[in-house]
């Protein structure tokens, strides 16, 4: 029993300092990750976000729109479809911004045009209208990349620079095995600015 007594404080220590480690790895972000290897998946979702941020520069719809998440890639359809049908009523039930998306697209072409888009024309024209990624740049740096099962966020540092992080996170969904971009940062940008304009 002697020999016992001296391990019992040693063996209590272990077991705050595991239930301790197991509180403060969720909090730094190293218990966040899914799956064995998170640098595989930091590493795929930086190199999804550089293609995303090439797409944006170069008004590449068909690009961006491989790389979008299946919700993003419905969004431009969605607009269009409220830009070629609804009503002075139905647009007050809409958000501001999304109002003037929808104002904004219906004044860019014709009805006939815009019906005959595809996805991909259809995001290269909100593109090329700088509806969204006008605050994209080369050289930005996705950080701080934090996954969750299938959904994963970060932080860009505009022009690559520490004191530079950006006011708004970007946001990443796996879907069949691939990370996609989310457009909630996006629409997240565009809210801040809409507001303060």
């Amino acid at each position: 029993m002697r020999s016992s007594s001296p391990s019992r404080p040693w063996r209590r220590a272990l077991l705050h300092l595991s239930l301790g480690l197991q509180l403060l790895l969720p909090l730094t972000g190293h218990g966040a990750f899914s799956g064995s290897r998170p640098e595989v998946e930091i590493g795929a979702i930086e190199k999804v976000m550089q293609a995303w941020i090439a797409a944006v520069r170069e008004r590449d719809g068909a690009a961006g729109e491989l790389l979008l998440s299946r919700s993003a890639r419905e969004y431009w359809p969605a607009v269009r479809e409220q830009a070629l049908h609804a009503t002075a009523d139905e647009l007050q039930l809409l958000g501001p911004l999304r109002q003037l998306q929808v104002m904004l697209l219906r004044g860019l072409t014709d009805a006939d045009a815009l019906r005959a888009m595809s996805s991909a024309e259809l995001l290269g024209l909100a593109l090329e209208a700088g509806f969204l990624g006008q605050d994209l740049r080369r050289s930005d740096l996705l950080r701080e990349v934090r996954v969750s099962e299938d959904r994963a966020e970060g932080r860009l540092y505009k022009l690559g620079r520490s004191d530079r992080p950006d006011r708004a996170l970007q946001y990443f969904r796996k879907e069949q095995g691939s990370w996609r971009i989310d457009l909630r940062g996006e629409h997240e940008r565009l809210r801040r600015g809409f507001d303060a304009f």
